[in-house]
C-alpha cells in the first residue's frame, strides 16, 4: 500500500466517524506512524509503506476513530513551543492555557525578572497534570523554583517524565496532595522570601457541562481533572478557603477557569490580596480565560 492509498483510506474511516479535518488527521497520524513531517507525506505520496508502519497507521487511526484525542494517540502535545509527554492520566495542555503563562510573565516586575537570576521566584503549581505550567514557568524563569502539586499520583509521575525531558527536574519538587480533603501543607514555607507566583489550572467544568462536552472529553479525558461540583468552583473555594488561612498572599495569582466564573473568582481573589491589580484576560476566542492578580505597584 501506498502512502497516498493509506491516507485515503485513514481520512475515509476518521470522515465516517465524523472527525473534524479527517485528511489533515490522516496524514498527521501518518507522518507520526512513518516518523517522517507532513511535509515528507505529501512528497512521497507514492512510495510504498512497510507493512509494520502501515499496522501501526492503522492502530492509530482505529484509535482516533473512536474520539480517542489525537495528543493520546501519539502519545505528545506541544505547549509554548515544548514538546510534552501526554497520556491518559493528565488532562492535555490547551492553547488557552498560554495566556495564563503570558499573564505571569507579564505580571513578573523588572525587580522580580532580574532577581529571578539569584533564584528569588519560587512557584507553586497547584494541579500540575502534565507540568505544562509549572515546567513552563521553569523553563522561563531559569532559576526559579516550583513545587507542583496534583491529587493524582499517575498524573505526577507523567509531569516528572516531562520535568527530565526539559531539563528542569533539579529545580522541581513534587507533591501529592487532595485539597478537598486534606490539610497537609503544600511544602512551601511561608516565611520564604523569595517571591511566590501561585499558578491553577483546577477542575472548573460544571458537572452539567461535562455532560453534554464533546466525546474527546467526556469519553477520554481524566473527569477528575474536569469536573467540579454544580457550578464548577468547589476545587477554587477550596483553595481560596486554604489560602486565607496563610500569613501572606501570593505576589502574583494566576488561575484558569470557565467563562461566567470569573465574578466569583474576583471577590475570592479581592479578599485574599485586597492590595493587588486584578484582571481577566480573554482567549483567542473573546473568552474569558485567566485571572491574574499582582501586588500593585508602587509609584
Amino acid at each position: 500500500m501506498t502512502v497516498r492509498e493509506l491516507t485515503a483510506a485513514a481520512a475515509d474511516r476518521l470522515k465516517r466517524a465524523r472527525i473534524p479535518e479527517p485528511r489533515r488527521e490522516a496524514e498527521s497520524l501518518l507522518s507520526h506512524a512513518l516518523g517522517k513531517d507532513g511535509a515528507w507525506v505529501v512528497a512521497h505520496a507514492d512510495d510504498a509503506v512497510p507493512p509494520a508502519r502501515a499496522k501501526a497507521c492503522a492502530a492509530m487511526i482505529a484509535r482516533r476513530a473512536v474520539h480517542e484525542p489525537f495528543a493520546y494517540v501519539v502519545g505528545e502535545k506541544w505547549f509554548y513551543g515544548r514538546r510534552f509527554r501526554v497520556t491518559k492520566d493528565v488532562l492535555i495542555p490547551r492553547p488557552e492555557t498560554e495566556l495564563l503563562i503570558e499573564a505571569v510573565l507579564s505580571s513578573l516586575s523588572s525587580r522580580a525578572k532580574r532577581s529571578a537570576v539569584e533564584g528569588s521566584v519560587s512557584v507553586l503549581d497547584i494541579g500540575t497534570g502534565s507540568g505544562a505550567i509549572g515546567l513552563t514557568l521553569a523553563a522561563e524563569i531559569p532559576a526559579a523554583r516550583v513545587i507542583a502539586i496534583d491529587v493524582s499520583g499517575k498524573a505526577l509521575r507523567v509531569a516528572k517524565a516531562n520535568a527530565k525531558l526539559l531539563k528542569v527536574r533539579s529545580r522541581v519538587k513534587f507533591k501529592k496532595l487532595d485539597i478537598l480533603k486534606s490539610d497537609r501543607s503544600f511544602g512551601f514555607a511561608q516565611d520564604d522570601k523569595n517571591m511566590l507566583v501561585l499558578v491553577a489550572n483546577l477542575p472548573y467544568l460544571p458537572l452539567a457541562a461535562w455532560k453534554k462536552a464533546v466525546p474527546e472529553v467526556r469519553l477520554h479525558e481524566p473527569k477528575l481533572a474536569l469536573v467540579s461540583g454544580d457550578d464548577g468552583l468547589r476545587h477554587y473555594r477550596a483553595l481560596f478557603k486554604r489560602l486565607a488561612r496563610w500569613k501572606r498572599p501570593p505576589d502574583v495569582l494566576a488561575l484558569e477557569a470557565e467563562p461566567g466564573q470569573f465574578a466569583e473568582l474576583r471577590r475570592l481573589a479581592a479578599a485574599l490580596m485586597p492590595e493587588a491589580d486584578i484582571a481577566v484576560l480573554k482567549d483567542l476566542h473573546g473568552d474569558d480565560r485567566v485571572l491574574v492578580a499582582g501586588k500593585r505597584k508602587r509609584p
